[in-house]
């Protein structure tokens, strides 16, 4: 079956609140907005950065990120690109995919605890396997949404993506492509 793209705008607001039912343009929407933690910085340069987006039913928004808990979607799909406002892109690996407790360490923002012990924790309850070099990780995005299954409640569904290349042209790399 065709998996649909998860390609949304990503806000920034003041609160975790601002987003959570509606659109970028602020309009009410049950759906919301992608959005970064608002104890995040909003240009991707925490050491760790949250992206949440609502589990829809319809398997709009962030309800596809609960199929990289299996290893054959996670290895045909292994890349999530984010577009800056400055026109370049960035690009992450996935590396994790896992249903975590809603108050875990990985919700860190601002370093709590430092990278190493971070990198373990994140792949130690891993429902996947990829390889990458844990020293050389520099900043990882996390993306969360509510599991589906009501029983699961204080549970997300989590994918962790580490940073491989930045400052990508968008319009360079078609080119070349």
């Amino acid at each position: 079956e065709a998996v649909p793209d998860i390609n949304y705008p990503i806000v920034y607001g003041k609160d975790n609140e601002t987003y959570l039912h509606r659109t970028y343009e602020k309009n009410y929407n049950f759906a919301g907005t992608i959005f970064v933690d608002y104890e995040n910085k909003g240009d991707f340069s925490d050491c760790n950065t949250i992206v949440y987006g609502h589990n829809m039913k319809n398997g709009s928004m962030f309800n596809n990120i609960k199929s990289y808990t299996d290893q054959s979607f996670a290895d045909e799909h292994p890349y999530i690109y984010i577009y800056l406002p400055d026109g370049t892109v960035s690009q992450y690996k996935v590396v994790v995919g896992h249903i975590i407790s809603e108050i875990s360490s990985l919700y860190g923002t601002n370093n709590d605890m430092d990278k190493s012990s971070f990198i373990q924790e994140m792949v130690k309850t891993s429902s996947i396997k990829v390889d990458f070099d844990q020293s050389q990780v520099q900043s990882v995005i996390t993306l969360s949404t509510c599991t589906s299954a009501g029983s699961e409640s204080g549970k997300r569904n989590v994918v962790h993506a580490i940073l491989q290349r930045k400052g990508i042209d968008p319009v360079k790399e078609k080119m070349e492509n």
